[in-house]
């Protein structure tokens, strides 16, 4: 198959190989009322399909205006999605955070606690620092990082 699409539709219109037909000169069509007529229709319908082609490119034309729009669109809400994540992970971040500096004030103060409680001399302030570390646990259990939906 010829690769230059001109030459194709030649031979799709003429129905052989247009190199084989010798150009047609004006005194070959006068009198030819039969070319005339052939000439008229084949030109007919190459305009007819030039319409149709015409038709089929602005249909596609559309349909790719149209799927640019699509993906415009999907790639603004994958960057808000993005976006959104990122700051949930920034959050996560601050939370964990704070979850770990609770969670060390908590164990140093029931370290101590334990100490003042146990030691020879008996001192009262170390139950109030094993409290004080429940209640920083107590704190430090209830703001862990969401678990990330899905």
């Amino acid at each position: 198959m010829p690769k230059n699409p001109v030459h194709t539709s030649k031979l799709v219109i003429i129905g052989q190989s247009s190199d084989l037909i010798k150009p047609l000169e004006s005194k070959d069509l006068v009198g030819n009322k039969m070319m005339v007529e052939k000439i008229n229709e084949e030109r007919q319908i190459a305009l007819l399909a030039v319409q149709d082609f015409d038709i089929k490119i602005n249909e596609l034309r559309d349909e790719n205006w149209e799927l640019k729009l699509e993906n415009q669109k999907l790639e603004l809400e994958l960057r808000a999605e993005k976006q959104k994540y990122q700051i949930e992970l920034r959050e996560a971040g601050r939370k964990s955070s704070l979850v770990f500096i609770l969670t060390l004030v908590a164990t140093i103060f029931v370290g101590i606690g334990i100490n003042l409680v146990t030691a020879e001399f008996y001192i009262w302030i170390g139950w109030v620092m094993i409290a004080a570390a429940c209640v920083i646990e107590v704190i430090a259990f209830l703001i862990k990082p969401e678990k990330s939906r899905k």
